[in-house]
């Protein structure tokens, strides 16, 4: 997700991304780059949008925004509090933390007060979360992976506009801490067995040799 520049974004998917290398190493691990989607029509996992383009999509619908929204975890996810580690998807740390990360890149900014609201007037609906623990440099870090999902405990068109628009945006930012390190990829509808549908059948039509 970029601020509005449709030439960067053009020449990064016309000309950088088909030449990325046939083999990428990762610090101890290499890996073969198989295909590169950025377009979800192609891919669950692949897309490409603006700032603008995400805001106009939520906050200027003229539909009537849903007051429960689910998020999928679908890498360790979890959150600092001070010099604490919080494992749990809790929606103050789930929206509040979203609303920093949109507000410190995005032209158009939401409420400074979007935490505050998560914790007062959101809370859990439906919970299905497990912890993992994953080997890092430097010790190990604890996450969950799961599903919840959050009700809006106050009939507020404006603020149910605002949690959508950064449930949305999860999808590019992740959620939590270490998200640059692959933990905290986040969704809003599970995509990891469509993920592998697509790889399957992206296999058996031979692209991966081209």
């Amino acid at each position: 997700i970029t601020s509005y520049a449709p030439d960067l974004s053009r020449l990064l998917v016309q000309r950088a991304l088909p030449r990325l290398p046939q083999r990428i190493a990762l610090g101890d691990d290499v890996f073969s780059v198989r295909g590169v989607f950025v377009d979800r029509d192609f891919h669950p996992l692949g897309d490409q949008t603006s700032y603008e383009q995400l805001a106009d999509r939520y906050l200027l619908s003229s539909q009537r925004p849903p007051a429960r929204v689910k998020l999928h975890f679908a890498s360790p996810t979890t959150f600092r509090s001070g010099d604490k580690n919080v494992p749990l998807p809790l929606p103050g740390l789930v929206f509040g933390g979203l609303a920093d990360r949109w507000n410190a890149h995005s032209p158009i900014t939401v409420p400074a007060d979007t935490r505050s609201y998560a914790e007062e007037h959101m809370a859990i609906a439906q919970c299905a979360i497990r912890t993992r623990t994953i080997d890092i440099a430097g010790g190990k870090q604890v996450g969950f992976v799961g599903s919840c999902s959050y009700l809006a405990l106050v009939n507020d068109a404006y603020w149910q506009r605002i949690i959508g628009l950064l449930a949305a945006f999860a999808f590019y930012s992740g959620v939590g801490y270490k998200t640059t390190m692959g933990f905290g990829q986040t969704f809003t509808r599970p995509v990891v067995a469509s993920a592998r549908a697509s790889a399957s059948d992206y296999r058996r039509q031979g692209a991966g040799d081209k």
